[in-house]
């Protein structure tokens, strides 16, 4: 009756197939991602290999399980992600092959200068452009997969938009400002109103609530921008240099409003070439010529 070759699993990993009584050493799997992925023991004891098995083609089906656990605990998720623009010889590589893991409520900064591939980036994790190569993994659903309709929910709903322009109607007041997107949303006007407010009371606005963008500060203006883009409570906020058209006053306030949005659970994407600003968040990836040169927590 031959003997079978199987795995069996210990508390502390995956033991290598053994024939008889002589085990050979054991040997770890992959038990953790490089951002806090979930430890594959408690999602594994129901496998059953006690049947012949290969032992390649379980350690695939191992690694392929914590791909997939990494990818549900994980908000974003880039995979092999390239972007090209133009053909033949004026043909520009702006992102090489990122992977790029954010989990939710983390204050990550995409830092690099001019040309680097940052605003590309952004322009994906928005869902404002699409990959030519490679997964983009949004709540654990692949962007490609979805129809335009659904992309359109996405930036409006799952994604808080703040620009470096602001981007404020100028006939309209701060409150009312905060407020459109909602209505495009078809929020009705008291829930409209509530939500509003509350984004404004979030970036200590609401004694200027009434007044028209002319009648405020840059800083003031940036913050009534990003109440807007938090009022709908998005899954992620993606901000594209927010202190570039600001005074070092007002971009203080802008960064301690950001910082502060985090604090409370916020999950923050912030694109800069601003070192000082970059600083103040929890993590620092640098993009260099379309590819990730430094990945750091601070």
């Amino acid at each position: 009756g031959g003997q079978g070759r199987c795995l069996s699993h210990s508390r502390n990993g995956w033991r290598t197939p053994t024939i008889g009584a002589a085990p050979r050493p054991r040997q770890e799997g992959r038990r953790h991602s490089r951002n806090g992925g979930l430890p594959l023991d408690s999602h594994c004891k129901s496998l059953d290999f006690s049947s012949t098995v290969n032992y390649d083609l379980s350690l695939s089906l191992i690694n392929r399980l914590e791909d997939e656990l990494m990818n549900s605990s994980n908000l974003i998720t880039l995979q092999g992600v390239s972007k090209i623009y133009g053909k033949g010889e004026i043909k520009v590589l702006a992102l090489d092959s990122i992977d790029l893991r954010i989990a939710e409520g983390e204050f990550t900064a995409i830092t690099g200068h001019s040309g680097s591939g940052k605003s590309t980036l952004m322009n994906i994790l928005g869902c404002l452009d699409t990959p030519d190569s490679g997964k983009y993994m949004l709540s654990g659903r692949n962007t490609a997969e979805m129809r335009e309709a659904e992309l359109n929910r996405i930036r409006n709903c799952m994604i808080g938009f703040i620009f470096q322009g602001f981007n404020l109607i100028p006939t309209m007041t701060a409150l009312e400002n905060v407020e459109l997107p909602l209505l495009y949303r078809g929020i009705n006007r008291i829930d409209r109103h509530r939500m509003a407010m509350d984004a404004l009371g979030e970036v200590g606005l609401i004694k200027r609530c009434s007044h028209l963008p002319g009648q405020m500060s840059g800083g003031q203006c940036q913050r009534t921008a990003i109440a807007r883009a938090i009022a709908s409570r998005p899954s992620v906020i993606l901000a594209d240099e927010p202190t570039g058209n600001l005074d070092s006053a007002s971009g203080g306030e802008v960064t301690q409003t950001l910082s502060d949005l985090w604090r409370d659970g916020h999950t923050i994407v912030l694109i800069t070439h601003d070192p000082s600003l970059a600083a103040k968040a929890q993590r620092i990836v640098c993009i260099g010529d379309g590819k990730i040169i430094s990945d750091n927590y601070t």
